[in-house]
């Protein structure tokens, strides 16, 4: 199984600009899978998970921001972008959203980075995927904490991704 190696991070390596808007990424990195010649590049948005979990309406928090980051394809279509909720003190982000490259879906995971990625609810994918089901809810954590449920309860891409509340106790 190939691994993929990060080479040094950059603090605001870029920044983008296109009829769109501008977007300044946090971080940047070049990445290299075993067997690959040249690495890729990935830029790598951070926020605080606190406003996510107390926005109204969660998706189009995330989309709003997904969708400025998107403004680095017009210059860099071959770029993984990735979108990273964190709070202070956690050891994984309480939620992660990725795009290899333009042209593909974003995916998610959170908490457990051994747990298999499924596609994120938001961007639309789910009616270009004829996916009908998408929503989120309050329900049990596996902690015995409380968390904000988001599902994907129709094939081809099944799944959900818990995002503990608990994470906003504490600084963010």
């Amino acid at each position: 199984m190939a691994q993929l190696h990060r080479l040094p991070v950059e603090y605001e390596p870029d920044c983008f600009a296109s009829p769109a808007g501008q977007w300044l990424p946090d971080f940047g990195s070049d990445m290299l899978s075993d067997g690959d010649e040249r690495p890729f590049r990935s830029f790598t948005e951070v926020k605080p998970v606190g406003p996510l979990l107390e926005s109204a309406d969660m998706i189009a928090h995330v989309d709003g921001i997904l969708r400025r980051m998107t403004i680095a394809w017009a210059s860099r279509p071959d770029a993984l972008l990735e979108l990273v909720f964190w709070s202070y003190g956690s050891r994984y982000p309480a939620l992660h959203v990725f795009s290899p490259c333009q042209g593909s879906d974003w995916w998610t995971w959170s908490q457990d980075p051994g747990a298999p990625a499924v596609m994120w609810a938001g961007m639309d994918q789910y009616g270009r995927h004829g996916i009908e089901a998408q929503w989120y809810h309050r329900g049990p954590c596996c902690d015995d904490g409380e968390c904000m449920v988001l599902n994907a309860d129709a094939d081809p891409h099944p799944g959900e991704i818990h995002i503990p509340l608990t994470a906003q106790q504490g600084s963010y």
